[in-house]
């Protein structure tokens, strides 16, 4: 792998940066919305031949934040798109399945976003920008979940109650289509080299809801599903997913066609995703200390 420098926060973004933190090409910097100087001071030293961002624009409908402040995320994004297709990179930034809201069961990259949502409507405008300012970026529209360090993903909640003998309220009526952060980052690696740009959608091959997902979780992991409840919203009080989205699910054959190859089942990843909280994975979250010496 050439170059790359990896910047954001957040579970895609820890993960990403413990799949690639072995080469020594690449670079991965802790960046927040309203402080986007460093990276964009990043392109212009390394001059690297890609950029991937993982910012609040990549937070999945099941994870959604409401403390998002979006116009520091527009402005990060386009200084570091503009800064990025100045060097030459080839920039990748993360954006989610949040940006729809139903009716479809199954949304393609020109379905109508949820336009009566401010949040949606700011997610599309950044999307926009940033393929204005720097037309061959890559968009991926994704669901990830993972493990994390500072940002606890739907997934890993699910996980450490259910671990405990604590029951979970989850929402069966929002579905979505989930991949594994740790999954994505040889789909990055692949779509790299096919030179994609412009918006995709890449996320898990199934579609699935909030009870599913923790039932399958459940099973793989040896817990007790009946500590699995769930309640139809608006009634949702103490559910661990903190807003309701009820339709996000992703259509990806686009991804899958130019990739030339099938996405994660939900299963499979479930499954990575149980191994490792218990194979040493969990350790190598964050970046690494030779990583950090290289952006330093």
């Amino acid at each position: 792998m050439a170059r790359l420098l990896l910047t954001g926060n957040g579970t895609l973004f820890e993960n990403l940066a413990a799949q690639w933190s072995a080469d020594t090409d690449v670079v991965a910097i802790t960046t927040n919305a309203d402080e986007p100087r460093a990276a964009v001071e990043l392109v212009g030293e390394l001059h690297p031949d890609k950029v991937v961002h993982c910012g609040g624009l990549c937070t999945s409908a099941w994870d959604c934040a409401t403390s998002i402040n979006w116009s520091d995320e527009a402005e990060s994004a386009n200084l570091l798109a503009a800064a990025a297709a100045q060097a030459g990179a080839a920039i990748l930034f993360f954006s989610s399945d949040a940006v729809f809201a139903g009716p479809r069961i199954f949304h393609e990259e020109d379905s109508p976003i949820n336009d009566t949502c401010a949040v949606s409507i700011a997610r599309c405008q950044i999307e926009q920008a940033i393929l204005h300012q720097a037309p061959d970026a890559l968009i991926l529209r994704t669901h990830s979940y993972g493990w994390s360090r500072h940002n606890a993903s739907f997934a890993q909640k699910s996980y450490e109650a259910l671990s405990q003998g604590i029951p979970i309220v989850v929402d069966g009526t929002s579905h979505s289509t989930p991949i594994l952060a740790s999954d994505l980052a040889a789909i990055v690696e692949r779509a790299f080299r096919h030179h994609l740009h412009g918006l995709y959608h890449c996320s898990g091959a199934e579609r699935t809801n909030q009870f599913r997902f923790a039932e399958e979780l459940a099973m793989i992991a040896g817990f007790d599903r009946q500590l699995i409840r769930t309640i139809k919203p608006p009634a949702i009080e103490d559910s661990i997913a903190p807003v309701h989205c009820p339709e996000t699910s992703l259509n990806c054959r686009q991804a899958r066609r130019a990739l030339a190859m099938p996405l994660p089942l939900l299963r499979a990843g479930l499954s990575r995703f149980v191994e490792q909280n218990t194979n040493g994975y969990r350790a190598t979250l964050g970046v690494s200390q030779r990583v950090v010496q290289l952006a330093a």
